[in-house]
């Protein structure tokens, strides 16, 4: 099976992971060929462009399109997906259609047109953060009495693991500090825990012609209901600063969610810091937005 894998891919995780991924990407057709066996499909076209991650369009018997992900056995994030996908079951989210997590493979539904919200977010971040606030609003449900998903405690843990890192970039001891600071303040003082969806943002939030905005692509993540709003609120693509867009945002998500805006923007300060400590805890340089931190840190200072 020639699964027409492009190279930039191939490069790319090979780079990154050596003799594993070569050894992935000649297992991978076998894998693909045993989720044909189980699941009856065939695949539509070429993969879709790549990172990580084997994604391709498939159709399955019924005729339905659908879309066949293959995770790489060194990526963390694709069981707790899969897992947290079963548990959302469709609410707001793209809805599991098979799984396997023998083979670290699943299908999803297929979302047409399949726009990212980015693209409304880019002429209007007003229009986008509303259609998004029913999403941040319902995609996480109660914790399953028995899961093999992180908790927000567990994701903090790298930023104590950060200062025992040579640091390579912006990312200070202080910020860093006023990080853990912040972590053990909310996460005391939340009312509950919930399965969240971990990774809303504007990429992660697809149009279906039937069924409106639906989240695509959660981590899963065990935690407190207000920070389920924080990774939309810290992403930006438009010429706007994110210093500029941050006040509207805020309020809205507070409103939303119901939580007043100091917790809401102190979990974007912590999910900012986060998402910094694990670039540079793959080897990336720190390119944290100085401005934004301090913008978030008045909220909760």
């Amino acid at each position: 099976m020639d699964l027409q894998l492009p190279k930039s891919f191939t490069d790319h995780l090979i780079k990154q992971r050596g003799d594993m991924a070569k050894k992935w990407f000649d297992e991978l057709p076998s894998i693909v060929q045993k989720c044909q066996e189980s699941w009856n499909f065939t695949l539509e076209s070429n993969p879709y462009d790549l990172y990580t991650n084997f994604i391709a369009p498939i159709r399955l018997e019924d005729g339905q399109k659908a879309v066949l992900k293959v995770g790489f056995p060194g990526d963390e994030g694709v069981l707790p997906e899969m897992e947290s996908l079963k548990y959302f079951d469709g609410q707001y989210s793209v809805q599991l259609l098979e799984s396997d997590a023998t083979l670290v493979a699943f299908i999803i539904e297929k979302l047409t047109p399949g726009t990212a919200l980015r693209d409304v977010h880019l002429e209007d971040d007003a229009k986008a953060t509303s259609a998004a606030l029913p999403l941040l609003k319902n995609v996480l449900v109660p914790v399953p009495e028995k899961h093999n998903l992180p908790s927000l405690a567990d994701w903090s843990k790298v930023i104590e693991q950060t200062k025992n890192m040579h640091i390579k970039g912006n990312v200070t001891p202080a910020i860093l500090d006023k990080a853990q600071e912040i972590f053990d303040e909310l996460n005391g003082s939340k009312e509950k825990d919930m399965l969240l969806h971990g990774d809303l943002h504007h990429d992660n939030i697809l149009s279906d012609e039937d069924r409106g905005w639906i989240a695509i692509d959660p981590k899963g993540v065990i935690g407190d209901p207000a920070y389920n709003g924080s990774r939309f609120i810290i992403n930006n693509w438009s010429k706007r600063t994110s210093t500029e867009l941050l006040p509207s945002r805020v309020t809205a998500v507070a409103e939303a969610l119901g939580y007043d805006e100091r917790r809401i923007a102190g979990w974007a300060y912590v999910d900012l810091v986060i998402s910094n400590c694990w670039s540079m805890e793959s080897g990336d340089e720190s390119k944290i937005n100085t401005e934004f931190v301090e913008a978030l840190a008045s909220y909760v200072s």
